[in-house]
């Protein structure tokens, strides 16, 4: 979790200055399956299994929280900013007179970037009021199997799968002001999943 707020309650008189709230959330998860040498051998049967999983949650966040008050501003923007990426990946081989290779790589993944002005917080000022949202992901998975049988079976099997929820959102439950400036909600999401 990466949180940048003004605490419930808070008022906060700019006297005509400005205010940025600004949350920059960057993570990088990488889980790897693999043989330590040469996987798995046997003279009759070699059987070398991996399974690689990620498990991912992660939040961004800028928020007003509720009763919080901003006065008197002259322009104010809330900005959460996240940046993810996720490898994962297993890999096994095996040989022997009858050789199996199951591989797993699993993903699953939440990541959230957002910007809140919630129930009960207010802002008033004399230009612009913005939120604003930038969120990607970066999400890689793959498995990589090799069976060899000297015999009569050589099996290699592969399974890849990614779950994802990416959110980006701008949330405006609070009440934003402005005498002679605009309010600008933008919220921008970019995944990538191989």
């Amino acid at each position: 979790l990466t949180r940048a707020f003004l605490p419930a309650g808070t008022t906060v008189d700019l006297n005509t200055g400005s205010l940025n709230v600004t949350a920059n959330g960057s993570t990088k998860s990488v889980s790897e399956a693999k043989p330590e040498k040469d996987g798995a051998t046997g003279n009759t049967v070699g059987i070398g299994a991996s399974v690689a999983m990620s498990l991912i949650d992660n939040v961004t966040e800028a928020v007003i929280e509720n009763g919080a008050t901003v006065t008197d501003g002259n322009a104010v923007k809330f900005a959460a900013n996240g940046e993810h990426a996720v490898e994962t990946k297993g890999e096994m081989s095996a040989s022997g007179g009858t050789a199996i290779t199951p591989v797993v790589a699993i993903v699953l993944g939440n990541h959230t970037s957002r910007v809140s002005f919630d129930t009960g917080s207010t802002v008033s000022a004399t230009g612009n009021i913005d939120g604003e949202v930038t969120h990607t992901a970066d999400v890689k998975t793959e498995g990589l199997g090799d069976a060899k049988g000297s015999g009569a079976l050589a099996a290699g099997g592969m399974f890849a799968f990614s779950s994802l929820s990416d959110v980006a959102a701008v949330v405006a439950d609070g009440t934003l002001t402005t005498t002679g400036g605009n309010v600008g909600l933008r919220s921008q999401n970019r995944t990538k999943s191989r």
